[in-house]
């Protein structure tokens, strides 16, 4: 990969080049992004899942800027060769070793915390808003309150005056209402009213 083609100032947030190397043993995959996109067909390498182990990982030093040889030897010194296989004139900053794999999402918070945040436009139906914004109306769509459960019947003008027979009634009602008025509502109690027309 040549690093001299990418440009600094195309990059969101940071003006650094940022690398995400992604290696995925359950899936078996190794995924090199750059400034949040993955070259499919160029930085994806396959292998068989659960093919390595990584316990290892962080005893042995870690190379930036050449090419290692074994036995944590760097390849120019094994050359004897200073020129070649080196990189010169960058800069590295923020290196980080995560124990998950990292996402587009991820990455792009990564490159996001080191800048200073930008202003913030939400898009609704009714046009744009900002913070500044106040609202005037608040709805409530809940089911709205009763001021007790309990009601009272009146029978009106049912011509029945004999007290035996309006208690009979009375318990009837009682009994029939037990079974069709709503949850949690109770008769508080059934009166008569015979008035003169």
């Amino acid at each position: 990969m040549d690093i001299n083609s990418l440009k600094p100032d195309d990059v969101p947030y940071t003006g650094f080049v940022h690398f995400t190397l992604n290696i995925d043993n359950k899936k078996g995959c190794v995924e090199l992004w750059i400034n949040g996109t993955l070259n499919v067909d160029e930085h994806v390498y396959k292998f068989n899942p659960q093919k390595y182990r990584f316990l290892e990982l962080l005893d042995r030093d870690i190379l930036i800027g050449t090419s290692p040889f074994l036995q944590d030897t760097v390849l120019n010194n094994k050359l004897n060769d200073k020129s070649m296989y080196t990189c010169t004139g960058v800069e590295i900053r923020n290196f980080n070793i995560y124990n998950k794999c990292l996402d587009y999402h991820m990455q792009l918070n990564i490159m996001r915390q080191y800048d200073d945040p930008e202003g913030m436009e939400w898009n609704v139906p009714t046009g744009s808003r900002n913070y500044i914004d106040t609202i005037d109306k608040v709805f409530n769509h809940s089911i709205p309150p009763r001021k007790s459960n309990e009601f009272e019947i009146v029978v009106r003008n049912s011509k029945i005056e004999q007290l035996e027979t309006q208690q009979y009634i009375t318990n009837k009602l009682n009994n029939i209402l037990k079974d069709i008025i709503p949850a949690g509502t109770n008769v508080s109690k059934i009166t008569w009213a015979n008035e003169a027309s």
